[in-house]
């Protein structure tokens, strides 16, 4: 069973100090009502839940890139400071990757978020705007066509 399967609330608390530790200091992360939610510590936007916590991250991410948030500096291998975007791009591909990444490439080119599956043409491409875009295309596709 995959992680975002596995992940059902009350089955691994884990997950919710995983979020904690990646998004803590830009959103107040909680398990409200059966799902797990977050708001922004800035106050802006509105309350994100997903009864899963890789949805959640998921959601998270596409909150940040249509809106980022402030956070404490990131830093690459060189020690330069990274810019919100790149560090938002980042976490989204480590989540995607988790999420899809046996049986999906992820990637990112020309600002389209991207997906091939595992022994597709090479013309079998999903694609979206943002990490949560393409995770639904993700979704479309893995229930048309299954395992590979």
């Amino acid at each position: 069973m995959g992680r975002a399967a596995s992940g059902r609330l009350g089955n691994d608390a884990g997950e919710l100090d995983e979020l904690k530790f990646h998004w803590g200091t830009a959103y107040d992360i909680a398990v409200t009502g059966g799902a797990f939610t977050v708001t922004r510590r800035t106050g802006r936007g509105g309350r994100i839940a997903d009864p899963l916590p890789e949805g959640l991250r998921l959601r998270i991410l596409a909150d940040c890139a249509a809106m980022p948030v402030p956070r404490g500096p990131a830093v690459n291998g060189g020690g330069q400071q990274r810019g919100v975007s790149d560090a938002c791009e980042d976490r989204a591909l480590d989540a995607l990757a988790l999420a899809w990444g046996a049986a999906y490439e992820i990637y990112v080119a020309g600002g389209q978020w991207q997906a091939w599956r595992e022994g597709a043409g090479d013309q079998d491409v999903l694609t979206g705007s943002t990490p949560d875009e393409l995770n639904r295309a993700i979704r479309a596709d893995w229930a048309r066509e299954g395992t590979p």
